[in-house]
């Protein structure tokens, strides 16, 4: 397979080449808009990366006026100038792909496969399935960094442990996910909540009322679940979710998807006696008992010992 990267930064298209031809690809690299005209001109390539700012001209615009010679040759967009103007004339010449700098090599090493595999996709052919395990994560998160920072560390060690993974996080935090993007991990982004009280919340930007919001949320997760069908469902902390949005997902995990439940708490809650009296009152012990396979507590048993606190070891044989 052959590559033509277009890049002007030495440091960078070193890396990028390393990490292509580590996997079998021969990569081709031009570091100006005259050298990359005259490179596009000769043809010969299965795949296109591009940068769009280059020392001499503008990457889209050396692709534009090599369309008719790349046909369906898919392109890769980088750069560190990402806007929306970049991107729509990015849409515009059909380009494949668009990473905004910096990006994690892993994720354009796994772009690259992707798109020039012998069945790659094509304007009208859906790539055949080949997939491996999937999980996905749920966070309840309002602000959401330490949360998301717990999950974002599981998501990165599943992928690392487990060939062909894939994680899709469900997060809420108004930022969406802040931290590296990483192969293998990706995130849909729910409306976000404002938490207002022990179990109260309210639409953290929208003008509209909380069920409603709830509504929205609910129906996403649902979406998701019905469509990609994971493995395993990794629930943060809210075992009912927020608002109790979960409840019907858990329900269809249970059911049609068969996907192994897991409830992750970190290891101090709140007061022991405080915790178990407010898990009985709101049935969400028995929800944990019914509804999930594994509970997994973020902790040293030996600093506090959790599962006998909170009354674990009633409803699982933890380990």
């Amino acid at each position: 397979m052959h590559v033509l990267l277009i890049e002007d930064e030495d440091l960078l298209a070193r890396n990028i080449m390393r990490s292509l031809e580590r996997i079998g690809i021969d990569v081709r690299r031009t570091g100006s808009a005259m050298a990359a005209r005259q490179a596009l001109a000769a043809g010969g390539y299965d795949l296109v990366i591009a940068d769009i700012s280059l020392g001499d001209g503008d990457g889209l615009d050396v692709l534009g006026e090599a369309a008719p010679t790349l046909g369906p040759t898919p392109v890769i967009v980088m750069t560190g100038q990402d806007s929306v103007q970049n991107r729509a004339r990015a849409e515009g010449l059909s380009v494949a792909a668009f990473l905004s700098k910096p990006f994690a090599l892993a994720r354009l090493v796994e772009l690259v496969t992707g798109l020039i595999r012998p069945d790659g996709p094509s304007a009208h052919r859906v790539a055949p399935l080949n997939r491996g395990p999937s999980v996905v994560m749920y966070s309840h998160d309002t602000i959401g960094l330490g949360h998301m920072r717990r999950n974002s560390a599981i998501a990165k060690e599943l992928v690392a442990q487990v060939p062909g993974i894939s994680v899709l996080m469900l997060v809420g935090c108004p930022a969406g996910m802040v931290f590296e993007p990483h192969a293998g991990i990706d995130y849909v982004k729910l409306p976000s909540l404002s938490k207002l009280g022990r179990g109260v919340y309210q639409p953290g930007s929208l003008r509209i009322d909380a069920r409603t919001t709830r509504d929205m949320r609910m129906r996403i997760i649902e979406g998701v679940i019905a469509s990609i069908q994971p493995d395993l469902f990794l629930v943060d902390h809210e075992p009912a979710g927020a608002m109790d949005e979960l409840l019907p997902v858990l329900k269809m995990l249970k059911g049609s998807v068969g996907a192994t439940t897991v409830l992750g708490l970190r290891d101090i809650l709140d007061e022991p006696a405080r915790t178990r009296a407010l898990w009985s009152d709101q049935g969400t012990d028995a929800l944990i008992a019914s509804e999930y396979d594994h509970v997994l507590v973020y902790g040293d048993d030996a600093f506090f010992p959790s599962i006998d606190a909170y009354g674990l070891a009633v409803l699982y044989s933890c380990a």
